[in-house]
């Protein structure tokens, strides 16, 4: 993130509060049937994945 900002690009701060909605709470163990996920959990570890939010610098 630090090279794009060091582009000139804007980038948005990353924001790793866990939400407030019940699928932000909730754990998937595979096989997984439940859709969407937004956290798996894998050999004791709940992963997750994030959006970053990058803006081109204007030219």
């Amino acid at each position: 993130m630090a090279e794009f900002a060091s582009d000139a690009h804007t980038v948005e701060p990353l924001d790793p509060q866990l939400g407030h909605h019940p699928l932000a709470r909730r754990s998937e163990f595979p096989p997984c049937h439940f859709k969407p996920q937004l956290r798996l959990a894998l050999m004791g570890f709940v992963t997750t994945s994030v959006g970053l939010i990058i803006q081109k610098k204007q030219s």
